[in-house]
């Protein structure tokens, strides 16, 4: 006896599915789950992305914008699936970052599929300032 989970469809997921698929061309897009993490000194982001190595990640701070990403290039199939969930492809997730980070010290380490990135806050951040008038 096999045991085999069986999820009925719905409506809603029939068209999640479907409207996914449309918006990209057939391919369902990946976006990895991330967590977010406040403390006083330093922000923490934890993406999951298993199967991915550290050398196929890219992140890059273009002015307020942290973009993580990762390129990935599809080979020819030979596997013959009776199921399949899961699927590495290519992903990209952009973060607007605050203005009181550091982006000269950001640090990112990869362990376990989980990728993390510490988002150091400036020291002193003046957000208002009263301007006396002579």
């Amino acid at each position: 006896m096999t045991l085999v989970r069986w999820n009925q469809s719905t409506l809603g997921t029939f068209m999640d599915d479907f409207l996914g698929k449309v918006a990209t061309n057939g391919i369902n897009a990946f976006e990895p789950a991330v967590n977010v993490i406040e403390n006083k000194e330093v922000y923490e982001l934890q993406l999951a992305i298993p199967g991915y190595s550290k050398d196929e990640v890219k992140i890059s701070v273009e002015n307020t914008t942290l973009t993580i990403s990762a390129e990935f290039e599809s080979k020819e199939e030979t596997t013959t699936y009776s199921r399949r969930e899961f699927i590495k492809t290519s992903f990209e997730r952009s973060f607007t970052l605050p203005r009181s980070i550091d982006t000269d010290k950001i640090e990112a380490t990869f362990e376990n599929g989980i990728l993390n990135i510490k988002l150091p806050r400036k020291g002193d951040l003046v957000i208002k300032k009263e301007i006396s008038i002579n």
